[in-house]
């Protein structure tokens, strides 16, 4: 499986009026774009809204904009340490939650 790959970048925020008032939720919201560039124009990665319940919209889409950048140390770091490749698996340990991070990010690959 492929990601778009890095570097992504964080744009906005981007105020959007809503009409949800069948829903409860006619107002203003905060929208933040995680955006991939592969030619011209950008590819939009993510879309993380910012409603009033939910303050950490921009955080959100910061570490989503991030997760190439982290995709890619941690496999460094699982390649440098030989840790793939161990029978001595330790369950709890820095390199076993880092693998099982890796490969929730890769489906397992």
């Amino acid at each position: 499986m492929e990601h778009t790959p890095g570097p992504w970048e964080v744009d906005g925020p981007w105020q959007v009026e809503t009409d949800l008032s069948r829903f409860g939720m006619g107002e203003r919201r905060t929208d933040w774009r995680v955006h991939g560039f592969i030619g011209k124009p950008s590819r939009t990665i993510a879309e993380v809204g910012g409603w009033k319940d939910r303050p950490n919209a921009e955080a959100d889409a910061r570490l989503i904009a991030a997760a190439p950048e982290l995709l890619e140390a941690a496999e460094e770091i699982l390649d440098v340490s030989g840790y793939r490749l161990t029978q001595d698996r330790r369950p709890g340990t820095m390199l076993e939650k880092l693998l099982q991070a890796v490969e929730k990010a890769t489906g397992g690959e």
